[in-house]
Order: C-alpha cells, then structure tokens, then sequence
C-alpha cells in the first residue's frame, strides 16, 4: 500500500477536529463542575474518515475530597442518563497500572455513596474514573466515553511508555487494529512527518478503517440491547443494523457478521502491520 502525493493533506495530518455541535448535547453533561472537557482519539483528528467511537477526558478540582466528587460524578450520571439519546453502560474507578484491581457499577442503583467511598479507602493507585455510555448520534448508535483524571497531564516520555506498553499488550492479544491506533499516536510525538503517519492515515481511512467503525457501532448494539431491551430502543437498534447489515431483526445474525467482521479487520490489520514494519 503506497502513498501517492497528490494524496497527502496539504496541512498538519494530526490537525485537530473541530467537534461537532451535535456533540455539545452530551458534552453539557459531562462536565465535571465547570472544567474543560478534551476529545481525543481518532474523532478528535481532522483526516480521520472513519472514528469508531467518540473519548473525552478531563482533570478533576483535586482540592475536592471523596465525598465531593462522588456528588458530582453522580450528578453527571444522573443528568446523562436523562438524555434519550444517552444510554448508562457502566463506571469503572481504578489504575491504569493495576487494571484488574479496578471497580466497575454496571448500574446506576448500586453506584452509591457508600460503596464509592468504601472503594476509594481502600483501593490502591486511583488514576481514573471512566463512564461508559452508547449515544444515538445521527443514524449510529456508538460508543462514548468520559475519562476524569486525578493527575495533572502526563509527561511525553510516560506517554510513550504507556503506548510502548499497550502496543505489546496489544500484539500478545492479537489485536492488530489497536496495534496500529498505538503506533500512529507514536509517530505523532516522535515523528509526524514520517511515512509511516500517511500509510497508517491511508489505512484508517480505507474499507478495513470503514468496517471497523461498522463493527464497533455492531458490538455496541449488541451490548446496548443486552442492557436495554425494551421495544422502543430494539427499534431504534435494528432500523441502524439494517444499515449495516441488511437486517430487519436483531437475532443471532449480529453475531455472526461481528465474528467476519472482526476477523476481516484483525487479518488485514496484522498484514498492513507486518508491510509498515518495513518501512
């Protein structure tokens, strides 16, 4: 897979998006009293055609102590949870060192005070709260999450050992897709006007970086509807699959495409990985 270069962006490859404005219902929501709120990832890049989900992050007030922050984090639930087009999965708190140490409230009504605090006494190294939600945007049901931090932003040499680490984390599970997402997030700090940036940008931007998207929007059908079956919502979840897939029900079928899908994605992805290991 060559380059042509008539084809490259004539400005900055990692310039960022500007997020759309059907974005800001749910960003008000998010926010954790009145501190920024950051895209990152593949939605937060301008030359990125196909982003397969849409990540925030933020830092909380660290002058807030346990019990504070777990009112305003619960205020955000409560008022995203509200939203039609929003739709709870779950909030995990934990270290990104320790992920099995991790606590995860996959409802609303167990997420209380109590059980918050008694994690927090006692659980070691917090780095994060995440909350996970799927959002009906436009004609897609996707994935969203929201990262609160409790460290000031990260140096570039921790960084670059995190995406060291999750690259090999990544190639033991064999997940080539999440492989090349860390090595394109390398380049761009060590080297954004290195080859490799435009072959990993063609690639995203290609029918595998296309049924990427289609699979994560699959995937998170098939979790929203495990979540929430009601009539409304299975509607609204087949009339997006049978966008995708053709379908007019949601049945064991999903299950299948997701498996050719991801089997698609996982073998084009381990071959474009070995030809830009050449470069």
């Amino acid at each position: 897979m060559t380059i042509e270069k008539e084809d490259l962006p004539k400005d900055n490859l990692f310039e960022l998006n500007k997020i759309d404005k059907k974005l800001f219902e749910f960003i008000k929501n998010l926010k954790y009293k009145n501190i920024k709120l950051n895209l990152k990832g593949s939605a937060s890049l301008k030359h990125i055609k196909f982003p397969p989900d849409f990540d925030f992050y933020t830092y909380l007030d660290l002058r807030d102590k346990p019990d504070v922050i777990y009112k305003h984090i619960k205020n955000i639930i409560d008022k995203s949870s509200a939203n039609k087009h929003m739709y709870f999965i779950n909030i995990s708190v934990g270290s990104y060192r320790n992920h099995d140490d991790r606590k995860i409230w996959d409802n609303i009504s167990d997420f209380t005070k109590d059980s918050f605090l008694d994690y927090w006494k006692n659980g070691k190294d917090i780095e994060y709260i995440q909350l996970e939600f799927i959002i009906k945007f436009g004609n897609k049901f996707v994935p969203l999450t929201s990262d609160y931090y409790f460290y000031k932003p990260k140096s570039t040499k921790i960084i670059l050992r995190e995406l060291k680490d999750g690259i090999e984390k990544n190639m033991n599970d064999k997940n080539y897709m999440k492989v090349l997402k860390r090595i394109f997030n390398q380049v761009s700090i060590l080297d954004p006007t290195n080859i490799k940036s435009y072959e990993l940008l063609n690639f995203f931007n290609s029918n595998v970086g296309q049924k990427y998207q289609d699979l994560c929007i699959l995937k998170a059908i098939q979790t929203l509807v495990q979540k929430y079956n009601d009539k409304l919502t299975v509607k609204k979840a087949v009339s997006v699959i049978n966008k995708i897939i053709k379908s007019n029900t949601f049945n064991d079928e999903i299950n299948d495409f997701i498996e050719k899908y991801d089997a698609f994605v996982n073998s084009q992805s381990k071959l474009f990985l070995d030809y830009i290991q050449t470069l």
